[in-house]
């Protein structure tokens, strides 16, 4: 399934608003993949990865930090490094498809529109984009994304 246009259309238009609003860096660069994450208004963090630039938004987060749901849109061949959470995670793939990689197996999985992937607690993965994606992910507890290498 390809990504609309209208979506493309949408994520440029939302850019162009929140560029108007003062940016802040709110990681530092990471050095091994010279990435940065900028908080560019709302909800909203412009992810900074060489060529691809992805944003996420934080839809939810428990005032207690127990839950927290994302929405990202994520450029074909972004590539996200093995990383792990201290917290269970549902992916769900509503447009586009990526490909988890876990690990400890090196098994592949493709994880397409309208599918879903559970990660649980501390299992290495790594994610590469193979069409242009949007997805959500739900994490208990709450976690810091800000760490990720994305390429």
């Amino acid at each position: 399934m390809k990504v609309s246009i209208e979506r493309l259309e949408e994520a440029e238009v939302i850019l162009k608003r929140l560029s108007s609003i003062e940016t802040t860096v709110v990681t530092g660069l990471n050095e091994a993949s010279n990435t940065t994450t900028e908080s560019i208004g709302g909800n909203c963090t412009q992810i900074h990865a060489g060529e691809h630039i992805g944003f996420t938004w934080n839809l939810f987060r428990s005032s207690d930090q127990k839950v927290q749901v994302n929405r990202t849109f994520l450029p074909k061949g972004a590539f996200i490094d093995f990383h792990n959470h201290e917290a269970i995670e549902k992916l769900v793939v509503w447009e586009g498809a990526m490909k988890i990689t876990l690990q400890d197996t090196r098994k592949e999985i493709l994880v397409g529109a309208g599918e879903d992937i559970s990660l649980p607690k501390g299992e290495f993965h790594a994610a590469r984009v193979v069409e242009n994606c949007w997805f959500v992910v739900i994490s208990i507890p709450a976690v810091n994304m800000d760490n990720l290498d994305i390429c």
